[in-house]
C-alpha cells in the first residue's frame, strides 16, 4: 500500500465520522423536540383532567345548592357532612354562610328525625349493591 491509498483511508474514516457525529446530533436534536412535544401533551391531558374534575364538581356543587334552598331536610344533611369533613379554616370561611343559613333554619323548624330518615334513605340507595335479574343481591 503506498501513502497515497493510506491518506484516502484515514480521510475516508475521519470524513465517516464527522457524518456520524452528524447524525448522533441530528438525531439527539429530534429526540429533545419529541420530548417536549410530549410533555406538551402529557401536561394538556392533566389539566384537561383537572378541568374535567372541576366542572363536575362545580355543576354537583350547583345542584346541591339548588335543591338545599328547597328541601330544608337537605340542606340539614349536607350541613351536618360540610360541619363533619370540612376542617381547613380558608375552607371553613368559605362556607361560613352556608352553615349559618341553614343553621338558623334549622334551629327554628329541624326535627331531627326527619334529617336521619332522608340521610338514611340516601346513604343506603348509594351503597346497595345492584340487584340480579331474579331480583337477588347474590
Amino acid at each position: 500500500m503506498n501513502c497515497d491509498s493510506r491518506s484516502n483511508i484515514n480521510i475516508d474514516r475521519t470524513a465517516n465520522a464527522q457524518r456520524l457525529r452528524e447524525q448522533i446530533e441530528k438525531l439527539k436534536a429530534q429526540r429533545q423536540k419529541i420530548e417536549r412535544r410530549l410533555s406538551t401533551l402529557e401536561q394538556k391531558a392533566i389539566n384537561k383532567g383537572y378541568k374535567r374534575d372541576m366542572r363536575r364538581k362545580i355543576i354537583v356543587g350547583g345542584a346541591v345548592l339548588a335543591e338545599m334552598q328547597k328541601d330544608e331536610d337537605f340542606a340539614n344533611v349536607i350541613q351536618g357532612l360540610l360541619k363533619r369533613y370540612v376542617e381547613r379554616p380558608n375552607d371553613l370561611e368559605a362556607i361560613a354562610d352556608l352553615l349559618r343559613r341553614y343553621s338558623d333554619l334549622s334551629a327554628r323548624t329541624a326535627p331531627q328525625l326527619k334529617v336521619g330518615r332522608l340521610f338514611n334513605k340516601l346513604t343506603c340507595k348509594a351503597l346497595m349493591p345492584p340487584r340480579a335479574a331474579n331480583g337477588s343481591i347474590y
